[in-house]
């Protein structure tokens, strides 16, 4: 047995003391937590944009050059899985409960309940809600998943190093990611991947509890949630003992094909001509603009800001937190295949199609007889988009990452970044900070002046 590593340690007692705490004081941690969670939304919520969409630029260059054929092991090794088995655990793996439900439930809700740009309830209300959960599940999410996964997978299986998040960065930090700092680097990822799954289990045991609540009249309380997930993770723990070549890969086969069976039977059942139609318009809305939802953020207008702290930043925080669990997955089915180039036509291809109608025809189908437009346009963007991309991100990013900059290929580009980054990148942060500065000072401070003033001259005059 290998020696447990003082990560092990730190983390469990770390883990233990929140759990600790949920459990004696669950009102207080919530209220920290939503504290923290509001901090973390309105303070660094423009870094969260830049960052993920950073990781789609970047998924974007490794797809077209020749970096994603860097095989994710050694010359001799093959892939372990058959395709079909390869796409169904990636499938099942990175959305699972999460796309079945909010693949219908948040286009409703931003039709519904909250829309991210207008009035509820309108036409344009339906098309932004089939925007945006499209959005939410597409090629951002996947670009997170794909950066650690490729990493991982190239530094694993190509470099020899473990599978630990702090190998990842040792092109970066050098000897000290087998240090202090590497450590600080691990638990941390353990303790984001354990809220990232617990975040999951949560949303997805209440979803369970909904249902069997609706068709059997199990009561929707604590304790049939808590029975959920402890029932779903014993099923996790047999499956995991059995291997992924027996248990995992059974799982995710008999995934597939229950999943294809509820499609076809809501796709023919269903509106098919509105899902068709309604597919179609948002792709081209989704596409038109995604440049100005990945940059999105609402300086001026609160309500749109809190919409998208609570929405737009939780998804991609919450995509952060659980992709080393993800990631670590699909490194391990990943061994012996092609970086970016397999993934993204894999998965980006087969997977997105897969998604697009998967979704678009749930959510169609809900929407349509809930809202009568909304459903069909949510199932297709959070499957059209989830799908497609997820393989593409998973394999187009990371791997091809790691051989970009440990091979030295930045020094060709030293003279672009030099001029065409930094020299960019001053002129956007002066005119954005002294300009912003600026207006902000003369609206707060001269503004306020000269209103006082104007008032006092009226009453005097």
């Amino acid at each position: 047995m290998k020696k447990v590593s003082v990560v092990f340690y730190i983390s469990v007692a770390i883990l233990a003391l929140l759990v600790l705490v949920g459990i004696t004081m669950p009102a207080q941690l919530e209220t920290v937590t939503s504290n923290l969670q509001d901090f973390i939304t309105n303070t660094f919520g423009w870094y969260y944009l830049i960052v993920v969409t950073f990781f789609v630029i970047v998924c974007l260059y490794l797809l077209v050059s020749p970096i994603g054929r860097i095989k994710l092991g050694k010359q001799e090794d093959k892939p372990e899985f058959s395709r079909p088995t390869w796409l169904a655990m990636l499938f099942s793996a990175g959305m699972g409960i999460g796309l079945v439900f909010y693949g219908t439930a948040e286009p409703l809700s931003h039709y519904a309940i909250s829309s991210p740009t207008g009035e509820t309830g309108t036409d344009q209300a339906m098309k932004d809600a089939m925007r945006f959960t499209f959005f939410h599940w597409g090629i951002h999410a996947w670009a997170i998943y794909g950066i650690i996964a490729l990493s991982l997978a190239y530094f694993t299986f190509r470099k020899g190093e473990r599978s630990l998040i702090s190998a990842t960065l040792k092109p970066v930090i050098g000897k000290y990611a087998d240090g202090v700092l590497g450590k600080i680097i691990d638990i941390i990822a353990v303790i984001a991947t354990v809220i990232g799954v617990a975040t999951t289990l949560g949303f997805g045991a209440v979803q369970i509890n909904g249902g069997l609540s609706y068709l059997f009249g199990v009561p929707s309380n604590l304790m049939s949630q808590f029975l959920i997930v402890l029932v779903v993770t014993i099923l996790f723990i047999i499956s995991a003992l059995t291997g992924l070549g027996k248990g995992i890969k059974i799982l995710s086969n008999a995934n597939m094909a229950i999943a294809l069976v509820l499609f076809l039977l809501t796709f023919i059942l269903g509106p098919t001509l509105f899902t068709l139609n309604l597919f179609t318009d948002t792709v081209g809305s989704y596409l038109q603009n995604l440049i100005n939802m990945s940059f999105r953020i609402a300086p001026l207008n609160e309500e749109n800001r809190n919409w998208i702290n609570g929405w737009t930043i939780f998804y991609w925080a919450w995509w952060i937190a659980w992709s080393p669990f993800v990631g670590i997955f699909i490194a391990r089915v990943s061994k012996g295949s092609y970086g970016g180039h397999r993934y993204y036509w894999a998965n980006g291809t087969c997977g997105s199609h897969r998604c697009y109608w998967t979704n678009g025809t749930y959510g169609g189908h809900r929407c349509y007889w809930a809202n009568g437009t909304c459903g069909s346009h949510g199932c297709y963007w959070t499957n059209g988009s989830y799908g497609g991309h997820r393989c593409y991100w998973a394999n187009g990013t990371c791997g091809s990452h790691g051989c970009y900059w440990t091979n030295g290929t930045y020094r060709r580009h030293r003279y672009y970044w030099a001029n065409g980054t930094c020299g960019s990148h001053r002129c956007y942060w002066t005119n954005g900070s002294y300009g912003g500065h600026r207006c902000y000072w003369a609206n707060g401070t001269y503004g306020g002046y000269w209103n006082s003033r104007y008032s006092y001259f009226s009453k005097c005059c």
